[in-house]
């Protein structure tokens, strides 16, 4: 593991803080950044820069031409594509230089449109963190450090009503939310289960020694996250369809979106409805049942 001991206590110190289980987060931070919490230049948060999110924030905020002039910049794709999107990310200095085209093109959707530090908290979690725009967030998370960083992720963790997922070791349901529907294509949850079994009985001083020298390696590819829905019925619908993502993921069907799934679920409470109306007239003569209905009106 490349989580040096002194990151290692401070991960496991704000767990405690927010009722988490410190073995269970120190396994997130090893799957989204390696433990590694800065960039070649020891100051600017890990990051992975998404070209899909580049996209689609231009286009949301700047308007379509704007969206159109970035993907002609190589800037920008209209959909996430593995094959092509991380090529100029696979080190440090790469990073740095495209983050700094993607600046100097737009800021605040460049900004917006990367994962950041140790949990590669996205930047359009901007205003749901409490900032006014995701240029602020990530300077916050630039001076602030790693302890910034950490609540960061927390705060992404508490406000997506995830703390229950973790707890219960539910790598699947947690990953469908945090990482997104496509989480399978790379395998986030079972990588969070054998780093979590790997972390497991641990205490703050019995974190590893840092690594001389860490794998020089980026951020897996991070799959958009869900904004989650605040409210109750937000929270019933983030379990019922970490439910599905799991049940998707388990049968290998991660394509789904949660629109189809969606649809999906209506559909089918649809047809048992169709299904008890059936049998109940099948049960009860129909005729029987309208003259009842009838007597009820007068």
């Amino acid at each position: 593991m490349a989580i040096s001991a002194e990151i290692a206590r401070e991960v496991a110190k704000v767990a405690k803080a927010n009722k988490i289980e410190p073995a269970a987060l120190l396994a997130v931070v090893e799957v989204e950044s390696a433990g590694q919490p800065f960039e070649q230049d020891g100051v600017t948060p890990r990051f992975l820069y998404e070209r899909h999110v580049m996209y689609r924030e231009l286009k949301k905020l700047r308007g379509a031409g704007r969206a159109a002039a970035a993907l002609n910049n190589g800037l920008a794709l209209p959909k996430w594509d593995r094959a092509t999107q991380y090529q100029d990310q696979r080190s440090s200095v790469q990073r740095l230089a495209l983050m700094k085209k993607a600046k100097a093109f737009d800021e605040e959707c460049a900004c917006r449109s990367a994962s950041w530090g140790l949990g590669q908290t996205m930047g359009f979690h901007a205003e749901s963190q409490g900032f006014p725009n995701a240029v602020a967030f990530v300077k916050w998370m630039t001076d602030g450090g790693v302890p910034a960083q950490i609540e960061a992720m927390v705060k992404e963790i508490k406000k997506s009503g995830l703390v229950d997922e973790i707890n219960r070791h539910d790598w699947a349901g947690f990953a469908y939310r945090y990482n997104g529907a496509g989480y399978k294509q790379n395998q986030y949850d079972t990588r969070m289960a054998q780093a979590y079994a790997r972390w497991k009985g641990k205490v703050p001083s019995e974190a590893p020694k840092p690594t001389p020298k860490p794998a020089p390696v980026p951020p897996p590819p991070d799959i958009e996250p869900v904004d989650p829905k605040p409210g109750w019925l937000g929270t019933i619908w983030r379990k019922i369809t970490a439910a599905i993502g799991a049940l998707a993921g388990f049968t290998g069907i991660t394509w789904l979106t949660d629109w189809q799934i969606a649809v999906a679920f209506f559909g089918f409470l649809l047809v048992i409805i169709a299904i008890g109306i059936g049998v109940f007239f099948w049960i009860f003569d129909a005729e029987d049942v309208r003259e009842w209905v009838k007597r009820q009106l007068r």
